[in-house]
């Protein structure tokens, strides 16, 4: 019988350092740390490299120096691209917005503050953009607040560098902010201030959370407790184990911020989840006496059992107005409107005493701090009348929608002097004028846009046209279908829906700036934030990045061919031989 041959496999060849398909994996390699918000140092992990080798074994994993030298590559090619992109947009924008930011934790290397700066609008094709356009150091953290008249020089200073911003006038820009609220006053270019709804509502939440204080202490001090209790490993598993025999979901528990109602939130969430895993750690017979003595009685549980459900109506809302993809300033009325009256709602009508405390204290603070649900909001105002589901329904309810049509008028009025209400439309400018049944003329454009009176827009707007089907509608959508019949209410929708009802974006950033650091001892960590929040939205305008080849896919084309020949060389040969088979029987 003959001996099967077996073929010996040749040892992969790597990539070499300079090829351009391990440049390309250099460079994947770095975007995903800088948009997973994971530290350079992860290039060095073993678990990377044994998953790289598994993808695809012929290319070399890059170390945490490398990819920190690609990173500065990718903001160059960014920060380009952004230039490109506002030079080209802003001279057509209706109107800007900004956002900014101090940070002031020092999570970034000992004794840094820093600043954002976001900017927001609606392209002329109706795409929203909201782009952080740069972030600086601004010194030490303690100083940035006191300091009004550095930090605002410096936001000043970030503002008018922005390429194409020169063709925008000031009435055609605003600003918001939050811990920076006082400062953007003073910013010229940014004439208009805009509240951040969801600052403001974390106001109201922490003085509804005072109302009550009694409960807040004990989540504060049993979240305190358990964190100390897990942070050992042996109580973690512990926890765990029990989650996992009870059928409940683990949930980590951290001990909630002072200044954050949110936080608050999700401690609250987490108790309620882990009361029976909780229960059966504390009957353990080595329990820490620290962990059984803050731990929470069955009125306590019972009390934010029945909490719960009223704070995920309010953080319900919060979260539908805090979105950077896409406009959210038009349902802030209605949003309001539902968390104001969550006190009526026939389930917690009958509620305890803690959840009325409670609510009634969030009623009075948000009335106090938010008067008439925003209503008496100019901007608020319009951005609900441009909705096309209510076209103001929310605001009937006093003259907030009488007022909101005359200043949307006298916008217009006096933007277009030489347009008066009674002027008389050229003929030559029309094709035809139809009459409707209410005795207004509907003018049709031959050749060139016409602009009617904006009184007729806005009837047009408010009879004729139709809102879109669904509760999820894509305004921008709408209003650019909508831009050859209103072009001057579509011009309004997109100077109105360019503002953020929060400008909690740029904290969120900070938030996780901690974990974008290229290495240790980074000196521009600014410029990691920057990719991390830009990458996505800028990708679709850099046509080549500077790292790569220009010959990428004609290279990449050529050496999948190459490696596809190789591969059928270097066939081990594992099927058996027809030849050998059949002599095989013969014998």
């Amino acid at each position: 019988m003959k001996r099967r041959e077996y073929k010996t496999v040749a040892p992969v060849v790597k990539y070499g350092k300079d090829s351009i398909l391990q440049k390309r994996a250099d460079f994947e390699v770095t975007v995903f740390m800088l948009t997973a918000n994971l530290p350079f140092k992860t290039a060095d992990n073993e678990g990377l490299k044994r998953f790289m080798e598994f993808m695809h074994s012929k290319f070399n994993v890059p170390t945490s120096e490398e990819v920190a030298k690609v990173g500065p590559k990718i903001y160059e090619d960014l920060a380009h691209g952004l230039e490109k992109l506002l030079a080209k947009e802003l001279p057509h924008v209706t109107q800007v917005c900004f956002t900014a930011e101090t940070w002031v934790r020092g999570q970034i290397g000992p004794k840094s503050g820093y600043l954002a700066l976001n900017i927001h609008y609606i392209s002329d094709n109706f795409e929203y953009r909201k782009l952080m356009v740069a972030s600086r150091i601004a010194g030490d953290p303690a100083k940035i607040a006191i300091d009004k008249e550095g930090t605002t020089n410096l936001l000043s200073a970030m503002i008018k560098q922005i390429p194409g911003l020169k063709h925008q006038t000031k009435k055609n820009m605003v600003g918001g902010s939050s811990t920076a609220n006082l400062i953007i006053d003073d910013i010229k270019p940014a004439v208009t201030k805009i509240i951040s709804i969801e600052h403001t509502l974390n106001s109201v939440l922490l003085s509804a959370w005072s109302a009550i204080n009694s409960l807040t202490k004990k989540i504060f001090d049993f979240s305190i407790a358990t964190a100390t209790c897990l942070s050992k490993n042996a109580w973690r598993g512990y926890l765990e184990n029990a989650c996992d025999e009870l059928l409940v979901e683990f949930v980590p528990l951290e001990p909630p911020s002072e200044d954050c109602a949110e936080s608050l939130f999700r401690s609250v969430e987490a108790l309620v989840k882990l009361r029976e895993p909780l229960r059966s750690l504390s009957l353990e017979e080595d329990c820490p006496e620290e962990f059984l003595a803050q731990f929470p009685s069955e009125e306590t549980f019972n009390d934010l059992e029945e909490l719960l459900p009223a704070l995920k109506v309010i953080h319900a809302g919060i979260a539908k107005l805090r979105n950077d993809r896409k406009p959210t300033i038009h349902l802030v009325i209605e949003e309001l409107m539902e968390m104001g009256r969550v006190r009526g709602k026939p389930r917690f009508r009958n509620a305890e005493v803690t959840t009325r405390n409670f609510l009634a204290a969030f009623e009075e603070m948000l009335s106090t701090l938010i008067p008439n649900f925003g209503r008496d909001d100019p901007v608020y105002s319009q951005a609900n009348f441009l909705h096309p589901s209510f076209k103001g329904y929310h605001l009937k309810s006093d003259r907030a929608y009488e007022r909101t049509l005359e200043d949307i008028r006298d916008l217009f009025n006096k933007k277009h002097q030489k347009r008066i209400e009674d002027e008389e439309y050229e003929e030559e400018e029309l094709e035809e004028l139809e009459v409707d049944d209410d005795g207004w003329t509907q003018p049709m454009p031959r050749g060139q846009k016409f602009l009617r009176s904006i009184s007729d827009e806005i009837q047009i707007y408010v009879q004729l046209v139709k809102p879109p089907t669904g509760s999820d509608i894509d305004i921008l959508s709408f209003w650019k279908g909508q831009e050859e019949l209103i072009p001057q209410l579509a011009s309004l929708a997109r100077a109105i829906l360019a503002i953020p009802p929060s400008s909690d974006s740029a904290d969120r950033c900070f938030s996780s700036a901690r974990n974008c650091r290229v290495i240790q001892n980074c000196e521009r960590p600014q410029e990691t934030i920057f990719c991390n929040k830009n990458f996505s939205s800028l990708t679709p305008f850099i046509p080549k990045w500077s790292h790569l080849s220009s010959e990428y896919m004609r290279d990449r084309k050529k050496t999948v061919e190459e490696d596809s020949e190789d591969d059928a060389e270097e066939d081990p040969g594992d099927e058996d031989d027809p030849q050998e088979d059949q002599s095989s029987e013969g014998d």
